[in-house]
């Protein structure tokens, strides 16, 4: 999964490059993955950061380049989104293979604290608001007002429904 979002980084610093180049950006690293609570068995452990990482973050951002590949219409584009989406397909189905099999090991102690993880996770990835005057078109992106709406319809059913089904939200 390292490799595949490293060469997801190096398509999209390419798509950059063509359009003019690319900017630098300053962020912590260490706030790109998650820290799983110490209180956790092992397996409790492993649960949180797939939990949040492959069927919050992944599952989330598979269905939004989905609809944002069906949508776009430059064909560079069109084709990196496409490369990029059959990565994420396995990185987001990973997750819920994952608890397929962990769910009878789970306890009821770790359910408590999973729902409150995955709650946290959800939240952190709908846009809370559309800035005044958001633009109606970027490059051939999603306005700001079309992404939120996307956003939240994409969460409920392909997070949060399979989340309820398995007792984790």
């Amino acid at each position: 999964f390292v490799l595949d979002e490293l060469a997801h980084v190096e398509l999209c610093a390419r798509v950059a490059n063509q359009l003019g180049g690319g900017v630098a950006l300053r962020y912590d690293a260490r706030a790109l993955v998650p820290v799983a609570d110490g209180e956790f068995s092992p397996l409790g452990r492993a649960a949180q950061l797939i939990l949040e990482v492959n069927c919050v973050s992944e599952t989330f951002l598979l269905a939004m380049q989905r609809h944002n590949r069906r949508e776009h219409r430059n064909k560079l584009v069109r084709a990196v989104l496409a490369s990029i989406t059959r990565d994420e397909a396995a990185h987001a189905r990973f997750g819920w293979v994952f608890f397929e099999w962990a769910d009878p090991l789970l306890g009821a102690c770790e359910r408590v604290r999973l729902r409150a993880r995955a709650a946290a996770a959800v939240a952190a990835h709908l846009p809370t608001s559309v800035p005044r005057g958001a633009p109606r078109e970027t490059l051939g992106w999603m306005s700001e007002r079309q992404y939120r709406e996307v956003a939240i319809g994409v969460m409920e059913d392909a997070v949060c429904a399979p989340l309820r089904r398995r007792g984790l939200l």
